[in-house]
């Protein structure tokens, strides 16, 4: 759905892109001319497998259905793709599914290899590896040659049978993590979760040297294959947080006074939208104005956000204008917040008697849309005269 919250939201996710503090999506695309094809073995010692892979405690190996009504098991997987216009060639990658977060599964990638070399978090430079992918006529054929793997192995193609994911296996693939606990997530469109898979039969696996034989069954489980394209939204390394400060709020150049002060928004139909404000900044009174640089932090169960503004009143009418400099905090917040934006600004029971002290009061109704309603917004400011 296209609203103009969401739109919001993505002009918001933009902005912390270009400055730093946001995660980019990108695409990534599987053609699937030569197939995505997968083999599964199983895992006969789970326990051992995972110590062997240091596997932390919070991320135990998961046993999870390969197929829409099957039963649950721990598998290694092994999976040969190629992605659209990528320089790295054919991809070969060892994985298992974990528990993730609320022991939702997960996949957890323990070993990846390319044809060409490959920018990858684990190595920084993933070298060239004999990874080899292709099909000829019926025939799909794969190899995979590193220093400590051998495999080889083909399948026809001719005579597979339609088979459902299971909705935990591909909700496996919403988060792939590499050694390093660095992650990515993916999202993916109706072409992964509704088309189905062809499995085969049998395979013919013709060479099997792993870390891992003591810990499969060398005869795989369940082969499949698609060739039906996927388009992806990727957000790569989305766990790999790099602090970058926010800019400073640039304060007001000869100010006169500092700005300090509280409030709260209260929900008409909802307390879930009620919200603590604070506020802090410099002020400059001359003439019978009050110029402004303010900044507005707001506390929700949403939680912290900041937002930045300029502005002016005439002290005897409260009567004046505020413009929005930024907003800085969760984009369901700042969504509907936008910079350059310039609003009628009311101050009311102003109180200015004494210069080196000036308060006055901001109270609005905010009309906050969709199930939330009306709400009441009440502060009080003070400008205090600096020393």
């Amino acid at each position: 759905k296209t609203n103009g919250h969401q739109i919001a939201l993505m002009r918001k996710a933009v902005e912390q892109l270009f400055r730093g503090t946001g995660d980019a999506l990108v695409t990534e695309r599987l053609d699937n001319a030569t197939p995505t094809t997968t083999y599964h073995f199983e895992i006969t010692d789970p326990a051992g497998l995972a110590a062997a892979l240091g596997l932390a405690a919070d991320r135990p190996l998961r046993p999870t259905p390969l197929f829409e009504g099957g039963a649950a098991t721990h598998a290694l997987t092994l999976t040969f793709t190629t992605v659209a216009d990528a320089p790295e060639g054919a991809r070969a990658e060892w994985s298992v599914v974990v528990a993730g977060d609320g022991g939702r599964p997960q996949t957890w990638v323990i070993d990846r290899h390319t044809r060409h070399g490959a920018v990858d978090p684990a190595q920084i430079i993933g070298l060239p590896a004999d990874v080899a992918h292709r099909r000829t006529g019926d025939r799909i054929e794969t190899r995979l040659v590193t220093p400590g793997v051998i495999f080889e192995a083909s399948l026809s193609a001719d005579g597979a049978d339609d088979a459902a994911l299971a909705l935990d296996w591909i909700e496996a693939g919403d988060t792939v993590c590499r050694p390093g606990g660095i992650c990515d997530q993916r999202f993916y469109d109706a072409e992964t979760l509704d088309v189905p898979v062809h499995r085969v039969d049998s395979a013919q696996i013709d060479q099997l040297q792993t870390p891992w034989d003591a810990f499969i069954d060398p005869t795989p489980r369940a082969v499949f294959f698609r060739d039906n394209a996927q388009p992806f939204a990727l957000k790569a390394w989305q766990s790999l947080k790099v602090p970058v400060p926010d800019p400073p709020f640039a304060g007001l150049p000869d100010a006169t006074h500092t700005l300090s002060g509280s409030g709260a928004l209260a929900g008409r139909d909802t307390d879930v939208v009620n919200s603590e404000y604070r506020y802090a900044g410099d002020a400059i009174v001359a003439d019978g104005e009050l110029i402004f640089a303010m900044d507005q932090g707001i506390t929700n169960l949403l939680g912290e956000a900041h937002i930045y503004t300029t502005g002016s009143f005439d002290l005897a009418t409260g009567v004046g204008t505020q413009t929005v400099v930024d907003c800085q905090g969760p984009a369901l917040l700042c969504g509907d917040v936008v910079d350059g934006s310039s609003a009628y600004y009311a101050a009311a029971a102003i109180d200015a008697a004494d210069p080196d002290q000036i308060t006055w009061q901001v109270q609005l109704v905010v009309n906050l849309g969709g199930s939330f309603g009306l709400a009441d917004s009440a502060s009080t400011l003070t400008a205090t005269r600096t020393p």
